[in-house]
């Protein structure tokens, strides 16, 4: 375990927090000096730009949607200034407040798979039909995995990591802690310029994998809708935008298609406008976006939580938000593991099922 998150272990017993970018900079917390709660995503950070400072943000991938108890300490969008910091790389540490004494924790869901397989199946059936009928382009499926966890989520946070990981931890109650190790960026602001992502399409990290993947139409199209509604978002906003050739980008033991964009943001753009126009992207949810949450709102039999939600760090001057991916909520000695996979014309149930199993081993192993 390195030096800061040795600083964080020593630390049990209060809230902890704690966000790592790519570069390796980042901030880790304990204590609570301050919370802020929203409604959504750009709420808080709208609050969060009045106040300024540095400050731990997240949200629930969708605020519609019905919160589960377990989710209950997170609420549907949050923002965290703590107690004591330490930067990453470097130390800054200050003392303020004590943070509030926790409450009783929820309980979590049954052990097992939410969904199970005949219900997946039934799932999958029922994407295909909408995407025949045209009312989707595609939606993203995802699937819950609970089980006892071998370590807690910082000793979990403690292994190695891939070169585009970033680390994040949200424990707000002490006991209860949502961490990952996700590899795809929201979008991260320094000044005027911003920079974003389009990942998607998954295969093994081998070079047959990758073969197919670059070969593959169904992960092409799967792809392209998240590439033009990046674009879209951005377009809006930005004075100039450009973008990348397309790329492979490697997570762990697996391989994605990205294409990278950056842009000169006009004036008064906000983190907050940011996060509205880009968040949930067809790589989390589908496409269209409504269309799509609406049908992971009457057929996903589980509350997602901040699980593909946004997350990230707020400093002054810079901004990094990511999507809540290869991650999963502890609740003691239980673990919820969360993984998806997007559903275009052609998908099949038993690959996706494949799918979601190889994204959530980064978890579970």
């Amino acid at each position: 375990m390195s030096t800061a998150w040795r600083w964080l272990d020593a630390h049990a017993g209060e809230a902890r927090f704690g966000f790592v970018r790519r570069d390796g900079t980042g901030l880790l917390g304990a204590g609570i000096d301050e919370r802020i709660d929203g409604a959504s995503i750009a709420e808080v950070l709208d609050a969060v730009q009045r106040r300024g400072g540095s400050w731990f943000v997240g949200g629930c991938f969708d605020p519609a949607s019905e919160r589960a108890p377990w989710w209950r300490p997170f609420g549907a969008a949050c923002a965290w200034r703590p107690r004591e910091t330490l930067e990453v790389p470097g130390l800054a540490a200050r003392s303020t407040t004590n943070g509030h004494a926790p409450g009783p924790l929820p309980e979590p869901p049954p052990l097992g798979a939410h969904p199970d397989r005949s219900r997946w199946e039934r799932m999958v059936d029922a994407a295909a039909d909408s995407i025949a009928r045209g009312t989707l382009e595609k939606v993203v499926l995802a699937r819950s995995i609970v089980e006892q966890a071998e370590t807690d989520a910082l000793g979990w946070l403690a292994r190695p990591r891939g070169a585009r990981d970033m680390a994040f931890l949200y424990e707000p109650v002490p006991g209860v802690a949502f961490a990952g190790s996700t590899p795809e960026l929201l979008f991260e602001r320094r000044g005027h310029e911003v920079t974003s992502e389009a990942l998607a399409g998954t295969d093994v990290d081998t070079h047959l994998g990758r073969q197919r993947l670059l070969a593959s139409e169904k992960d092409a199209r799967e792809h392209g809708l998240v590439v033009e509604a990046v674009s879209a978002a951005l377009a809006p906003l930005c004075m100039t935008i450009e973008h990348s050739e397309l790329q492979l980008a490697v997570a762990g033991g697996l391989v994605h298609r990205l294409v990278a964009f950056r842009g000169e943001l006009k004036p008064a753009v906000s983190d907050a406008h940011l996060a509205g126009q880009l968040h949930p992207t067809p790589a989390v949810a589908g496409a269209p976006s409504e269309a799509a949450l609406s049908f992971l709102r009457a057929h996903e039999p589980f509350d997602r939580g901040w699980y593909a939600g946004p997350v990230g760090l707020v400093d002054e001057g810079r901004s990094t938000l990511a999507v809540a991916l290869r991650c999963g909520l502890w609740r003691g000695d239980t673990r919820i593991a969360y993984a998806g996979a997007g559903l275009v014309e052609g998908s099949k149930a038993q690959a996706e099922w494949d799918e979601t199993e190889l994204k959530s081993l980064a978890v579970r192993q």
